[in-house]
């Protein structure tokens, strides 16, 4: 592929970045400064989702009001957690009522910047037992591979509520 466009910066976009990198530096001085994304994804159909965003994320990392890259980065884990668990839920012919897969992620502003900590709730309605939906869960989230790679870079805690009850912890 050839790209024959030089991209091209607009002063006002140069001055939000040198705003934005100074931000960092002054984060990097303070030693510790952390901010949280929280996503939520509701299961529609088959292999449909809606995934919402909110958090401090999109105003501390995107500078525009936009969706922040750390809010897509963690809705990926939510997305591919309900995928997975059509594909579980549908093959093995347990009926699920609702799905909703929450989840917060705690990340570190200074330096090194990365995400600390990654906690997630799934919220499921059916009337199927407690076993077969734990069956569901552990396969659904244990065939996760973005909730797997995370596992290796932080802490990761997985909280399940089945039709509405205390949540338990998902163990693997």
């Amino acid at each position: 592929m050839v790209c024959l466009k030089m991209i091209e910066f607009t002063d006002d976009f140069r001055e939000r970045m040198r705003h934005k990198l100074s931000s960092y530096s002054h984060a990097d001085s303070l030693g510790s400064v952390r901010g949280t994304v929280t996503v939520s994804t509701v299961k529609r159909s088959d292999l449909d989702s809606e995934t919402f965003i909110q958090g401090s994320a999109g105003r501390l990392l995107s500078g525009e009001g936009n969706i922040s890259p750390l809010a897509y980065f963690l809705s990926g884990m939510t997305i591919c957690q309900s995928i997975h668990f059509a594909e579980w839920a549908s093959t093995s012919d347990i009926k699920v009522e609702s799905l909703v897969i929450e989840a917060k992620g705690e990340f570190s502003v200074s330096r090194p910047r990365s995400f600390i900590k990654i906690d997630y709730l799934i919220k499921i309605e059916s009337e199927e037992s407690q076993e077969r939906i734990m069956g569901l869960i552990s396969r659904a989230t244990s065939d996760c591979f973005v909730t797997n790679t995370l596992k290796k870079a932080c802490e990761v805690t997985g909280l399940i509520s089945i039709n509405g009850k205390q949540p338990l912890e998902i163990t693997n």
